[in-house]
């Protein structure tokens, strides 16, 4: 399991767009007002991208990214 080096929070890595980004490791809860905000993804294979509807519907795992979550002081 890996840690953010800064709030030391538990992340995971995923490809997003062809970077590896961080997310939380822990799911959000399952609610049409995460995807409203377009903060959401779902992790499959390695690979992230943004949660729809039919995720919800298919009760998929959503995560974010840990930029939006990570409490430390910005550097």
């Amino acid at each position: 399991m890996a840690q953010c080096r800064d709030c030391e929070f538990d992340i995971v890595w995923a490809d997003r767009d062809g970077k590896a980004v961080p997310f939380d490791e822990r799911p959000l809860r399952r609610s049409a007002d995460v995807l409203a905000q377009n903060k959401a993804y779902v992790l499959i294979n390695g690979k992230a991208k943004r949660a729809t509807q039919d995720d919800l519907r298919l009760h998929r795992d959503l995560h974010t990214c840990h930029f939006d979550t990570c409490t430390s002081k910005p550097r």
